[in-house]
């Protein structure tokens, strides 16, 4: 088979009701990420450093349903920062890594929480590693996502207050690392290194959010640009460049 390297300028805008493979881990991805921020951030800064981080290696099942370790936990209390050096979250089975990040920094907005406001100021992620594994229509991290949105918000609904809570998460970035995905139905695989994204603001509603986006796929073709994400709908328009890719790689979705 030929192998031919385009470079490519355009704007790509999501169709109705064509949900391919790697537009469904993305957007469930996407789910879970901002899930855990949001109870990550909330639940650690109601705690002193080592003593989270004695609870929540000790009680991690308990807390997400996984593994997790992590080197140091940080935590300035009334200045509302959170700092972790190599947490780890692991799989299922707790054998091989689902997540490890050099270091995770994020802030929180403590007053507002008064206010029914859970206000994140500020998420950076520096070389994260992240495993993706896909069986049909299943992916790795689905049971984590169903613990979490069964253990802290199953009876959210229910809940009677003409006041609801507000979620806003600011200043996202993620610095280099990568995203390895893998298709075990078709054979699939996918590198994502040297990520480089960032948001101004998570916008949760039907609206979108912009982030700046920057990556290498299967260490060959480069990607820039921005995408626009609706976090409701997971509908999406990307502005930008892509160059060097080869088409040889996609053969399997024909």
């Amino acid at each position: 088979m030929k192998k031919d390297n385009i470079d490519i300028e355009a704007t790509v805008e999501s169709k109705p009701r064509r949900k391919g493979r790697l537009g469904r881990y993305i957007r469930r991805g996407l789910c879970v990420l901002v899930a855990l921020v949001v109870l990550a951030v909330t639940v650690v800064v109601a705690w002193l450093g080592p003593i989270a981080e004695w609870y929540i290696e000790r009680n991690d099942m308990e807390l997400v349903g996984r593994r997790v370790e992590m080197d140091e936990l940080r935590i300035k209390l009334f200045k509302g920062s959170v700092d972790v050096d190599n947490i780890v979250v692991y799989e299922a089975d707790a054998g091989a890594e689902f997540v490890r990040a050099e270091h995770l920094a994020a802030t929180m907005a403590l007053a507002d929480i008064f206010d029914k406001h859970i206000h994140v100021t500020g998420v950076k992620l520096r070389n994260p590693h992240v495993a993706i594994l896909q069986e049909g229509d299943t992916f790795n991290f689905d049971t984590l996502v169903a613990y979490i949105l069964d253990e802290y918000f199953d009876d959210v609904e229910d809940v009677d207050d003409d006041e609801p809570w507000r979620v806003t998460i600011e200043n996202v970035a993620v610095e280099g690392g990568n995203l390895a995905y893998h298709d075990s139905e078709i054979e699939q695989s996918w590198l994502l290194t040297m990520l480089d994204i960032a948001t101004e603001e998570v916008i949760l509603g039907d609206s979108y959010t912009l982030f700046t986006v920057g990556t290498n796929i299967n260490e060959s073709a480069t990607v820039a640009g921005e995408l626009e994400l609706n976090c409701e709908s997971f509908d999406f328009r990307f502005d930008g460049t892509m160059e060097g890719f080869n088409l040889a790689d996609t053969y399997k979705y024909w």
